[in-house]
């Protein structure tokens, strides 16, 4: 018994009519010749099924599909981009595998922290170049709102300066708290940005008037709580600084 095995690879991955002739050759040079013929089927593209998007957040989401092949499925990727800005933070994402199943995560602050419409495409790709494609949208909720700001107040008011307290709370991530300080006198040539030291939620600074020209009268505070996105809240505190330099008597 004489045995060959045809792999279509090592034939350009055709399909269609295939020709095998048998040559049987004796020590004199003699033969005989069998002449066989075959269909090879079309390779198909892989196919997904069961896409999905799940765990939608204002951080992102979950990419899942399954993907079959009857040949050799070579990649699955996942181009996802958001609505604003035109493509502008497009990434291909190459999908992880688990059995039949192909997934990727989404985290927004890869895509500019974008809130509203995303689209995921999923490219399931076979070694022969074939390839099947499903499309996908979700919407991504605004949810990141700017820091609250609570319990503002000035205290401990002298003719030496004052201090600022105030709470600070965020959904996502804070950033600073900066607090801006001017006297009324000389149309703000001693305003400070003061950056707020932090106990808690709880966030302070000490104003002293040695830093703002020793100017007694109105004296404003300006409260600025940043997130890493750029959105804030302010709130505007004043107070009285006493003139505690009296003429001698």
């Amino acid at each position: 018994t004489y045995t060959i095995n045809v792999k279509t690879s090592n034939h350009k991955n055709d399909s269609g009519k295939y020709n095998t002739h048998i040559y049987a050759y004796d020590s004199e040079g003699k033969y005989s010749i069998v002449e066989l013929g075959t269909e090879i089927p079309e390779n198909q593209a892989p196919k997904i099924t069961d896409a999905k998007i799940t765990n939608v957040s204002k951080n992102g989401y979950t990419v899942t599909c399954k993907v079959t092949d009857d040949g050799s499925l070579d990649r699955v990727q996942m181009p996802t981009w958001s609505e604003n800005g035109d493509q502008d933070d497009l990434i291909w994402y190459t999908a992880t595998k688990s059995g039949d199943t192909y997934t990727i995560n989404v985290k927004t602050s890869n895509h500019k922290n974008d809130s509203g419409k995303y689209n995921t495409h999923i490219y399931a790709y076979d070694s022969e170049g074939k390839y099947s494609k499903v499309e996908l949208q979700t919407e991504i909720p605004d949810g990141n709102q700017a820091p609250e700001i609570t319990n503002a107040k000035i205290t401990n008011i002298s003719k030496s300066g004052y201090t600022v307290t105030c709470k600070v709370t965020d959904d996502g991530s804070l950033d600073r708290v900066q607090m801006p300080t001017w006297s009324e006198n000389g149309d703000q040539d001693d305003l400070i940005w003061y950056t707020a030291t932090k106990s808690g939620d709880t966030y302070t600074i000490n104003v002293k008037t040695s830093n703002h020209n020793n100017d007694t009268g109105k004296y404003n505070t300006h409260i600025y709580a940043y997130d890493s996105e750029g959105k804030y809240s302010v709130v505007e505190l004043q107070t009285e600084i006493p003139d505690g330099n009296q003429a001698p008597e």
